[in-house]
């Protein structure tokens, strides 16, 4: 499965204290440590590629969070102005409407006066 000068490049705590005895049943065992060794660092470089990858995906969303809130305030601002623009134009209408009904009101008064 793996040969000497594999187990000897390994730095890990399991394979620097296996290569201080020369005896078969410890190598053997440490064989089997390195597979499961290799399999748990294979594992780690797994996570790791699911973390970078989860860490760019949250950093879009964030980014994708930012420009939707930056959307959002343009047209809120531009529903207030909108919104702005409606009441000023109503109370414009409402002095219209004001104006001809004094209009009205006052020329119903001229004809009262003139009829008496």
């Amino acid at each position: 499965m793996f040969d000497k000068s594999q187990i000897k490049h390994c730095s890990c705590s399991i394979c620097s204290v296996d290569s201080k005895y020369n005896n078969k049943n410890l190598t053997y065992n440490h064989h089997s440590r390195n597979v499961k060794h290799s399999y748990s660092t294979h594992q780690v470089y797994e996570l790791e590629k699911v973390v970078t990858l989860l860490k760019e995906k949250l950093k879009n969303l964030k980014n994708s969070r930012y420009i939707a809130q930056k959307e959002n305030k343009s047209l809120i601002q531009q529903s207030n102005q909108l919104m702005e623009e409606i009441r000023q134009k109503m109370i414009f209408a409402k002095h219209s409407i004001r104006s001809e009904d004094e209009a009205a009101f006052e020329a119903e008064k001229m004809v009262t006066i003139m009829a008496k």
